[in-house]
């Protein structure tokens, strides 16, 4: 049965495209995705500590552009590993290394038992967007504050503005890099298979197979989003 006026799921998405490592959404507007390591700032002597103050504080200083830090914070499942070590158990020729892996897997399940296992990635969004003059009337803010009568986002880019947000997206990068590492952090720039794996996961939060991820890794741009499957 066809379901009737069936939109793809993209039209309810701000994301119209990702290309060369760039998010390209509605609007048109571009963003760049950096994935950071963390620091233990506890674990830090004082010096150290005022150290890397300093270096953020001259960093925030230093910023000519806007940019948002988002925290991805995901309970692990850690099943598939315990299966693992059951198969490990099973195979070990000796009894010690049996007797072993089985006192490390109770006391893994003890463990998961007693605290949630929060696996936690940190991101850096760099946006771009062009400063135009507007070409709409002068009722359109007012307009956009109700929701039936909010003017759909542009869905089209032109290459000149992209390549132009891609030419200021390697600067941003290289400026951003240089300030983290100073503070002992090392960032890397997600690629265009991980913007896809990450929205992936955003949007599918209960699967824990990337089956369907794998299987396809342009599905977004499909009409039909499939569910992983185990």
């Amino acid at each position: 049965m066809k379901l009737p006026n069936a939109s793809p799921t993209q039209k309810f998405l701000d994301i119209l495209d990702i290309k060369d490592d760039i998010l390209v959404l509605k609007g048109p507007r571009f963003c760049m995705v950096l994935e950071t390591t963390a620091l233990n700032f506890d674990l830090l002597s004082e010096k150290e500590q005022d150290a890397a103050i300093y270096a953020y504080a001259n960093f925030v200083n230093s910023l000519r552009h806007p940019l948002q830090v988002v925290i991805k914070t995901r309970q692990v499942n850690i099943d598939n590993y315990l299966k693992f070590l059951e198969e490990q158990e099973k195979i070990q020729p000796s009894e010690a290394l049996r007797s072993q892996i089985n006192s490390y897997i109770k006391f893994i399940r003890q463990l998961v038992i007693e605290n949630v296992i929060l696996n936690k990635r940190f991101f850096i969004v760099i946006p771009y967007q062009e400063v135009g003059i507007s070409k709409g009337s002068l009722f359109d803010p007012l307009l956009a504050l109700i929701p039936f009568l909010k003017k759909p986002a542009e869905a089209s880019y032109d290459q000149a503005s992209f390549q132009r947000a891609k030419d200021s997206f390697e600067k941003r990068e290289q400026e951003i890099t240089w300030h983290f590492r100073r503070l002992g952090i090392e960032i890397k720039r997600l690629n265009t298979t991980e913007l896809v794996k990450l929205f992936f996961e955003i949007y599918h939060p209960e699967t824990e197979s990337q089956q369907a991820f794998l299987e396809d890794a342009e599905g977004y741009l499909t009409p039909l989003v499939k569910p992983a499957l185990t």
